[in-house]
């Protein structure tokens, strides 16, 4: 999964930060991140492209990118991407959410409802988890 950063850090090559080698360029996801942050979709969106190019399984990549796509107005796009982020990793639940909304704008409604319900499916269950993690954690 893309590692989560800050807008602000450094850009210098840092061996903590994640990249991802695409055609012998790195790609840098917390610049893509902050370029998502600050609004440069078309940046971050070329970005997104490249790492997937190199790694078609990367759901965080494709995540982003239907995220990127739909604040864009490419819905048709959108879908395709969190679709295949929600193939990857079926338990993410935010990559149901932004789908169901890609669908609706898509004006597939159906398909926007029954991915709905599955996302409010997930966080009940995420938070039947969280709730047994803690009574267990219970002295």
């Amino acid at each position: 999964m893309l590692t989560r950063c800050s807008a602000s850090e450094p850009a210098p090559r840092d061996r903590r930060r994640k990249y991802v080698v695409v055609d012998g360029v790195e790609v840098d996801v917390c610049t893509v991140y902050a370029l998502l942050s600050e609004g440069q979709l078309p940046e971050a969106v070329a970005s997104l492209r490249q790492a997937i190019q190199l790694k078609p399984d990367y759901e965080a990549a494709h995540f982003e990118l239907g995220r990127a796509l739909l604040q864009q107005g490419e819905a048709s796009e959108a879908v395709q991407h969190l679709e295949i982020a929600t193939k990857l990793t079926p338990d993410h639940d935010a990559a149901f959410f932004q789908l169901s909304q890609a669908y609706r704008r898509a004006g597939r409604i159906p398909e926007a409802t029954s991915t709905l319900a599955k996302y409010q499916q997930l966080i009940e269950a995420n938070r039947l988890k969280k709730r047994e993690s803690l009574e267990i954690q219970k002295p």
